[in-house]
């Protein structure tokens, strides 16, 4: 063979090597916006504990990270951690569980995505409309998969209340519309883990929520969701939730 032609051939060796080397080795997840992540085959979109130590207890961020490094996590969380707390503890805790890990490396977004759709498709005909001060009734909603190792979802209401004179009149107004939604959610949905509502006074600005409520599968689990409305709403439900804000001495 002419050494022109063994040149060649090397040279053609070197490229391909440094091509597989940029696409394989250099690959960084983390470095991909949400968007990016979930149309990346080699990355998952998981969420993560905030580290920082400004942060509140139950903050969560969502990181990408390679499938390969995920699956490794999970392997490292469940020989290291075997005491993890579970989500919406006690009213003294507030934490949520935030296991940084993928459940197993083929996830299926199509399936996830319609159950989240599915959720979110119950949770909106609450919130059409707007309030008695003419504001619409929905701020923000979340819905999204915990990567833990049973398939869970949770979800973030907040939502701007119907304002009275009355504080008696408007907290039951408030939890009337989170018991409509609660009691639609946890019927309907047995992979829904937790539930955290926020209620706010549309006309203040930049507020803290008026009044704010957790709750998890294993409290929603004892209710009986087929229980008077009256008793359901304004009893037994404010009986089971966590409070973590109420705006209300009575």
């Amino acid at each position: 063979m002419k050494k022109t032609n063994l040149i060649i051939i090397f040279i053609v060796i070197i490229l391909l090597a440094v091509g597989l080397y940029v696409i394989f080795g250099l690959h960084d997840c983390t470095k991909l916006d949400e968007e990016e992540c979930k149309m990346d085959k080699r990355c998952l979109s998981v969420l993560v504990p905030c580290t920082d130590p400004t942060c509140t207890s139950d903050a969560i961020f969502k990181e990408c990270k390679d499938k390969g490094e995920s699956a490794s996590t999970l392997s490292n969380t469940q020989t290291a951690n075997t005491n993890t707390s579970s989500v919406g503890q006690p009213v003294n805790t507030n934490s949520i569980n935030t296991n940084t890990a993928n459940v197993n490396n083929s996830r299926l977004d199509e399936d996830e995505e319609a159950i989240i759709e599915r959720m979110e498709n119950t949770i909106n005909p609450h919130f059409t409309g707007i309030n008695n001060q003419g504001k619409g009734y929905l701020q923000y909603l979340f819905v999204d998969r915990r990567y833990t190792q049973n398939e869970e979802y949770f979800t973030t209401i907040r939502f701007n209340a119907d304002e009275y004179s009355n504080n008696l009149q408007e907290k039951k107004v408030i939890q009337k519309k989170m018991g409509e939604v609660l009691k639609d959610l946890f019927t309907t949905e047995d992979k829904l883990e937790i539930v955290q509502f926020e209620a706010y006074f549309s006309l203040e600005i930049n507020a803290k929520p008026a009044y704010s409520i957790e709750i998890n599968k294993s409290q929603a689990d004892t209710v009986d969701w087929d229980e008077n409305e009256e008793t359901l709403f304004y009893e037994t439900l404010p009986e089971t939730w966590t409070l973590k804000i109420s705006g209300y001495t009575n």
